[in-house]
């Protein structure tokens, strides 16, 4: 049976984590499925994946002081014995599930069919910068895999527009398995509270970062309920603006309008409840959860954002908002006026590119048939 070696950064979630799972599971029946994370994670989660041949590579990255210093000789240590021990298992495929460190710490591992994803923009987010150097560019580094794969057009039009084209990049949209967002979806609702007839329920998932920008959003509810709108939005997710985004909605006087659930293992009850999807964000890579919402065929709010754009038609989806707190609370007015929109969309909305044939272009590019 041949052997796969599926690489990521954590295991803390998210939707590069979920492309990984998904995979683990396409493959398993026809492959010896390995991982390696690159960064080792609290013995909770380790006792979690615990039935699974994982390779745990480093210990989590540190700041740069005495002890910082010890860490990284250790780290360089067991990235030493990692790659030795990757390279005696002599994989046939290597699949690293993410730009950056991901990419840059399997550059030199021999394997005919290493392949990369990259999920970011770097238009907007070259968050990759910090990793690399210039004797030893990102560039160089993606023409040593067989392929690097694009999660999106826009994606792959940044990489050859901001560091070249290295050759060998390839489009494919990340598969998402809609039988399971449905099951999910079914799944007893957390959310208990019914909404009358004439209160309009938003929802977004996200992590609460500057990026997501959720600050937008609550600024234009706020000018809603001023207005004498009625609403409830439901936002699920954590992150490092949490608290700041809490006490906002908390000053704002929104807490019965704007609920944080935090991070939820099966959001999308509250999503299938939901009559429109709100994905406000700066930037995305890709916008898996617009399509999610797709799936549960629920009408859908996104600011302007070419890659989101890319698997979105207007009118037909949902509307696209202005990328600035005008635009947003524009486009949400509208909905919010004219109730009979979303009903419209929902029986006019198109359905995703189905789970399999997304799996079979990506086994295409593995076999090199395309």
């Amino acid at each position: 049976m041949k052997k796969i070696l599926l690489v990521n950064d954590f295991l803390e979630g998210g939707g590069v984590e979920r492309l990984l799972w998904d995979f683990y599971e396409y493959f398993q029946k026809d492959y010896e499925i390995s991982f390696c994370i690159l960064y080792k994670p609290n013995k909770d989660i380790q006792r979690k994946y615990s039935k699974y041949k994982i390779i745990y590579a480093q210990k989590k990255e540190v700041n740069i002081h005495i002890l910082g210093f010890l860490r990284n000789i250790e780290n360089d240590i067991m990235k030493f014995i990692t790659l030795r021990l990757i390279e005696l298992r002599k994989f046939d495929y290597i699949l690293v599930m993410k730009e950056g460190h991901c990419m840059k710490f399997f550059e030199n591992i021999d394997c005919r069919n290493k392949f990369a994803w990259v999920h970011t923009d770097y238009y907007f987010n070259h968050w990759t910068k910090s990793v690399y150097s210039l004797e030893d560019s990102e560039l160089d580094i993606m023409k040593k895999y067989k392929k690097i794969i694009c999660g999106s057009r826009s994606t792959m039009n940044s990489i050859n527009d901001i560091l070249g084209n290295p050759g060998n990049l390839s489009l494919c949209y990340n598969p998402i398995k809609e039988d399971r967002i449905i099951a999910l979806s079914l799944e007893v609702n957390r959310l208990k509270e019914e909404y009358a007839k004439n209160i309009v329920s938003f929802s977004s998932i996200g992590r609460l970062c500057d990026q997501k920008a959720y600050n937008r959003l609550i600024i234009v509810f706020h000018r809603l309920k001023l207005e004498g709108y009625l609403f409830k939005v439901n936002i699920i997710g954590d992150g490092e603006e949490y608290y700041k985004i809490k006490d906002k909605i908390k000053e704002l006087n929104l807490e019965n309008d704007i609920i944080l659930h935090g991070a939820m293992d099966n959001p999308y009850p509250i999503i299938r409840k939901s009559d429109w999807y709100l994905c406000c964000s700066k930037w995305e890579a890709f916008g898996l959860t617009i399509q999610e919402a797709k799936i549960l065929n629920i009408p859908i709010i996104i600011t302007n954002m070419p890659a989101a754009l890319e698997l979105f038609e207007v009118g037909i989806d949902g509307f696209v908002a202005e990328n600035n707190i005008e635009g947003i609370y524009i486009t949400i007015k509208k909905v919010l006026d004219d109730t009979t929109i979303m009903e419209k969309i929902k029986t006019n909305q198109k359905h995703i590119v189905p789970y399999s044939e997304r799996m079979d272009t990506i086994c295409k590019l593995l076999k090199g048939d395309i």
